[in-house]
């Protein structure tokens, strides 16, 4: 029966020392203790290990296939890991490229809504003033002019912070936002 080690509680990477690779591979087996030693001696640091081939293996003194079969899955499945670790990174850079141009077009979104709450209460007190009225516009809009106005806020507050507070196209929009949020808040409180 196999005895596993965990000394090395981590995979080893490309910058891990000889000792953290010896380490981690007497960590895959109890028979493993002397490849430890092997690989520390011929100096295999991580970046040596994820490169390791069968060949290699054989040259250190590691003939039994069945062992160097286990050395290089585990290595493969290190490899494999690192792989998606590294296309879920370029698909976050991918995502942080877009989200300027996403972030714009939800701004845009949002100023239509800003314009549409805007005529609503324009409607509404010009409808007051021909009636004569004097009552208070709807819980709905005053509910949503004040929805609106605390998303502002919010964004604004993100546009302050990096990347958005040195990118030129966002200091108009901050403007732009701050122009409808001050006409939605003067029309909200009449």
């Amino acid at each position: 029966m196999e005895q596993v080690f965990h000394h090395f509680q981590q995979d080893p990477t490309e910058t891990s020392s000889p000792t953290e690779v010896r380490l981690w591979i007497e960590g895959l087996d109890y028979n493993f203790l002397l490849y430890g030693e092997i690989f520390e001696r011929a100096e295999i640091n991580g970046e040596r290990l994820l490169n390791i081939t069968q060949q290699r293996l054989t040259e250190l003194g590691i003939t039994r296939t069945d062992h160097q079969d286990i050395l290089l899955k585990a290595v493969a499945n290190i490899c494999r890991k690192i792989q998606v670790e590294e296309q879920a990174m370029q698909e976050e850079d991918q995502n942080d490229k877009k989200m300027p141009t996403r972030f714009g077009k939800q701004s845009e979104h949002l100023e239509h809504a800003i314009d549409r709450v805007l005529v609503m209460i324009s409607e509404r007190r010009r409808a007051r003033s021909l009636h004569g009225t004097i009552e208070q516009p709807p819980h709905n809009i005053l509910a949503a002019a004040l929805e609106l106005t605390n998303m502002v806020k919010m964004i604004l507050n993100i546009l302050e912070r990096p990347p958005f507070d040195c990118m030129s196209e966002f200091s108009s929009l901050k403007s732009h936002l701050i122009k409808h949020i001050t006409l939605l808040k003067h029309f909200s409180e009449q």
